[in-house]
C-alpha cells in the first residue's frame, strides 16, 4: 500500500447494473479523493467538486437522470476502506441518495427518488 498519493489525483467510480446482459443503471462517483477517506456528496454546484449521478437506461440509451439530494434522514458518501496502489485495487462501501432531475421527462418506470444503504465495492482501477 502506498501512502504517498499525491492530492491532485482523482477517482471515477462507475458501477453498473445489468438485468438479462442489458444495462439498466449506471451510478457515477467523480472527482473522489485517491485516498483511504470518507467523501461525502452535497447537491451539484460545480464539476470539480465530489459528485454522483445516476442513470437509468435500457442497454444504450439513456431514459432518466437522477441527481444526489441532501436527505436529511441520510447523509450521502463514499468511503474506501482498501486502496492498494501496487496492485490497483479499492474496496469501500457507499449510501447514496437521488432524485429524478425534473427538467427532462420521465421515461423509465423507476419511482422519482432512489436512496442506495448498505452499498458495497470492491474493483481493480487503471490509472489515466
Amino acid at each position: 500500500m502506498d501512502a504517498s498519493i499525491g492530492k491532485r489525483q482523482k477517482i471515477l467510480l462507475l458501477l453498473a447494473y445489468y438485468n438479462n446482459d442489458i444495462q439498466r443503471l449506471d451510478l457515477w462517483m467523480d472527482n473522489l479523493p485517491k485516498s483511504m477517506d470518507t467523501t461525502f456528496f452535497e447537491p451539484i454546484t460545480s464539476t470539480l467538486e465530489p459528485l454522483t449521478v445516476l442513470n437509468t437506461l435500457k442497454g444504450d440509451v439513456l431514459l432518466d437522470i437522477y441527481d444526489s439530494i441532501d436527505n436529511p434522514n441520510q447523509k450521502s458518501f463514499v468511503v474506501i476502506t482498501k486502496l492498494d496502489t501496487i496492485k490497483q485495487e479499492m474496496e469501500g462501501m457507499f449510501q447514496l441518495s437521488y432524485y429524478r432531475d425534473v427538467r427532462f421527462p420521465k421515461i423509465d418506470i423507476f419511482p422519482d427518488t432512489l436512496i442506495f444503504t448498505e452499498g458495497r465495492f470492491s474493483t481493480k482501477y487503471k490509472n489515466y
